[in-house]
């Protein structure tokens, strides 16, 4: 069984989406699908999820007709602002003319806005 994910773009209805999820869901071969209305995203669990796509289309336009559902691209990881062009995964970084660095920086404990509470805070 794959797992693919997908992005419904101009999907603008929470509504919808549930409806549009159950539909797609209830196609015979098709194991399970779940659509994340914040993300616009839908996941999809088949053997061959891409072989759905056009039925898939068509019951995100029977409910909004703007949609349009593409497939989702990973990502490579590029720092904010970076516009250097290539990949920062497994990169090797000696020698690199990109111009930035490609050190995280370090955030001490002490000044990380992500503290957990104490225990008298949260009463």
């Amino acid at each position: 069984m794959a797992q693919k994910i997908y992005l419904l773009e101009h999907l603008g209805c929470a509504n919808c989406a549930v409806k549009i999820e159950r539909e797609i869901a209830a196609l015979p071969g098709i194991q399970s699908a779940t659509i994340t209305f914040a993300t616009r995203q839908l996941l999809v669990a088949a053997e061959d999820p891409d072989s759905y796509l056009s039925e898939m289309q068509r019951i995100a336009n029977s409910h909004e007709p703007d949609i349009v559902i593409t497939e989702r691209k990973r990502k490579t990881h590029q720092h904010d602002g970076c516009g250097c062009g290539h990949s920062h995964e497994e990169h090797h970084h000696e020698g690199c003319s990109c111009g930035h660095s490609h050190e995280a920086p370090s955030i001490p404990h002490e000044t990380s806005p992500h503290r957990p509470l104490s225990a008298s805070a949260v009463r």
